[in-house]
């Protein structure tokens, strides 16, 4: 048994020592195996449980297939795959649920909500503002112009966004107007949104909007006695016709737009009329939000819902929107927001959405502006003397920002901390409750809320209707559809005017539609020297994206450094071995490091592939090859034959001799796994003269032949 075999062996051993944290929970034929601390979870039947239990306790693969013949091989290769991705052993609670590492680590918020006004053309019954009520008073344009300096002043390298809000911003639309000209320079790194009642909209608004790009969501219920029921104009008339003309004069204009409906009690009881309706008006993008009882909306019980009602709710709402998209063509899905959001949650372990974190975005991704300039948490919170942040004349908002202690209060409302939430089996996958509902209803932490029995009942339907359809998170709209995966080259500089910074990734990740089964190689100039690759990596990572390294390795040995890649979601690095010996020694050093830290770190997703033509081989110090495990790959080309004028063996004799003798070979086909001597098959060597790629993959150990390099585009 070679070296490398043995430790990795003797790791599989040792995570067999390990106590899982993991909780089984029966759903219908199958078996729900969950780690409360990460999210992590899988779906098994009796056979895949048995296999789940063995390879927990560091069987290998071979005798898994042994003890689990009703498996397929596939089957089983899912099984491991998966145990490679998910953590069923840590006990830190919501590891993932963290956008920062600290509250405080350079990171400050970037998206500000901006009350341009307290006046309201309407008196919504949920109103968490209570605004309209004899309001009169509105923000000046200085105050918003220093807001948008100050934001891009403490985000230098990230986009930012400045969300025009109310009670109805229209009222103030000469402020929107002055802002949107402020803005106009700094475009390329901000965004600009307004959230209207759309009662105010007319034709030269909208074209205004829609020319400068701002975002736009609006408000609406559905049919015209949900939405006057709750939406009444200040006088207590239907604003439903109203906010009809300007939802058709967007339509008209094509100008996009999200709608917004607050799911109350009669919403929840006639969901489907709301769904019917706003296909009738081809209203694809909506987000259903459940009732909270804020402000004016703590005082009207008959719009409270019940965990219940909210469940056989969203059970419907989901029949209808799987069913519709799996008719129509994606052009013409339809997309909720929030079930967008807990599907990516689920199943594809992604935090987007400031509301989805835990703790939640409230002071360190948004914070809500007063008219006046006072700053607070959220806009739950405006006027709420205990979470006010600051005032705008006290000095920076960065600066406060660094001084308050609101902020890390917040961040230390994790699932983990709160009483109510620590038992909790699904506490990592639950979009926690608002920290603002937690605090105004009383609960504070303590107490279960309506949306904690809501999460206990969602999360598992979504699981088990996931087994039944398993292009579930696509027909919600959690992940693209899908296609073959793609390759991406982001050829980067080094050139200080053309180095891409973590937001220009992202966008630039976005633009060409990156998902999570596509495969980005971040080349070009050598990236280590890039100071901008941590960034680009996390940038990748937010958007679960795979990322491969194409890098000469050399900087591998700086420890700080790696250890920086590999907090920055670090998954596969691919190096070619260099034909100079005293080059081969420098990496094969840095390569040691790599090995040590990475095994130190425990970084299960950070992979190695070795490219190398076979005469790089002869003075490269084969021993520092013990260090692969699964995963990694070694690929060596060449061709077998002797060269007419020599009788010495071809390189790739040479090197295929000495891999066979360091115990790194175990066929030079691959195509058996055998516990027998490692012996080269003479059936696997093609004629002479031929050329061949040899790929040994540290999964086996097993050399495969390829017709060609997979990554010949990285070599012209």
């Amino acid at each position: 048994m070679s070296a490398a075999n043995a430790d990795r062996d003797d790791r599989a051993r040792e995570m067999g020592k390990k106590r899982l944290n993991a909780a089984w929970l029966p759903m219908g034929d199958r078996e729900l195996v969950i780690n409360p601390a990460t999210g992590d979870w899988l779906l098994l039947s009796e056979a895949g449980k048995r296999a789940f239990l063995d390879a927990a306790e560091g069987m290998d693969e071979a005798l898994l297939q042994r003890r689990n013949p009703s498996l397929s091989g596939e089957e089983l290769e899912g099984l491991l795959n998966a145990l490679e991705r998910c953590d069923f052993v840590s006990q830190q609670d919501c590891g993932r649920s963290h956008t920062v590492r600290d509250c405080h680590a350079g990171q400050f918020p970037r998206l500000a909500v901006l009350k341009l006004t307290e006046a309201c053309n309407l008196k919504c019954s949920y109103c968490y503002v209570g605004a309209g009520e004899g309001q009169t008073a509105m923000m000046k344009p200085e105050t918003a112009f220093r807001i948008v300096d100050e934001y891009l002043a403490m985000n230098p390298e990230e986009n930012v966004t400045i969300l025009l809000h109310g009670g109805e911003p229209l009222l103030h639309y000469d402020l929107v107007q002055k802002i949107v000209e402020y803005a106009e320079p700094y475009r390329d790194r901000l965004a600009l949104s307004i959230q209207t009642n759309a009662t105010l909209l007319t034709r030269e608004r909208v074209r205004f909007l829609k020319e400068h790009n701002l975002g736009v969501g609006v408000s609406l219920e559905g049919p015209p006695e949900l939405h006057d029921r709750t939406r009444p104009l200040q006088s207590g008339e239907s604003s439903f016709a109203a906010t009809m003309r300007g939802i058709r004069l967007l339509q008209e204009e094509d100008c996009p737009f999200g709608n917004i409906t607050v799911l109350t009690r009669k919403c929840a009881e006639n969901i489907e009329a709301v769904f019917d309706f706003f296909l009738e008006r081809h209203i694809y993008y909506f987000s259903i939000s459940p009732f909270q009882p804020i402000a004016r909306g703590a005082k009207d019980t008959d719009n409270f819902v019940t965990p219940e009602l909210l469940f056989e709710a969203y059970k419907r709402l989901i029949d209808r929107i799987v069913a519709h998209n799996q008719r129509h063509e994606p052009s013409e899905w339809v997309s909720e927001r929030l079930l967008t959001n807990w599907a990516k949650k689920i199943f594809l372990n992604e935090y987007g959405f400031m509301c989805t974190h835990a703790p939640c975005g409230a002071g360190r991704d948004v914070l809500g502006f007063d008219v006046n300039g006072d700053y607070y948490l959220c806009d739950d919170f405006i006027h709420d003397p205990e979470f006010l942040v600051g005032r705008l004349e006290d000095g920076p908002i960065r600066d406060r920002l660094l001084e308050t202690d609101l902020i890390q209060k917040r961040c230390d409302r994790s699932m983990a901390r709160l009483p109510r939430c620590r038992a909790c089996v699904w506490r990592s996958l639950c979009s926690g409750v608002c920290c603002s509902t937690d605090h105004y209803s009383g609960a504070e932490g303590r107490a279960e809320t309506v949306m904690c029995g809501f999460y206990q009942r969602i999360i598992p339907y979504l699981i088990q209707l996931s087994a039944q359809i398993p292009e579930l998170p696509e027909l919600l709209c959690a992940e693209p559809r899908r296609r073959p995966p793609r390759k991406l080259f982001a050829a980067l500089s080094n050139r200080e005017d053309e180095r891409l910074n973590g937001g220009e990734f992202s966008a630039l990740l976005k633009l060409h539609a990156a998902a999570r089964y596509d495969t980005v190689f971040l080349c070009g100039d050598e990236p280590t020297e890039n100071p901008e690759l941590p960034m680009l990596l996390r940038a990748a990572c937010r958007l679960n994206v795979r990322t491969v390294l194409v890098t000469d390795g050399l900087r591998l040995g700086e420890e700080a450094w790696l250890r920086e890649l590999f907090a920055s979601g670090l998954q596969r690095v691919w190096i070619q071995l260099p034909a100079e010996p005293a080059k081969g020694k420098a990496l094969a050093e840095a390569l040691s490091v790599f090995f040590r830290v990475r095994r130190e770190l425990g970084a299960r997703f950070s992979a190695l592939t070795l490219r190398a033509e076979a005469e790089a081989l002869d003075a490269f110090p084969l021993s520092i090859l013990e260090g692969l495990r699964k995963g990694d790959q070694l690929r060596v080309a060449g061709t077998l034959a002797r060269r007419p004028e020599s009788e010495e063996p071809s390189p790739l004799r040479r090197a295929l001799a000495a891999l066979r003798e360091a115990g790194m070979l175990a066929s030079e086909s691959g195509a058996a796994r055998s516990s027998g001597p490692r012996e080269a098959a003479d059936a696997s060597v093609p004629p002479e003269g031929e050329e061949t790629l040899l790929w040994i993959d540290a999964r086996d150990f097993s050399g495969r032949k390829l017709s060609a390099f997979p990554d010949r585009l990285l070599n012209q």
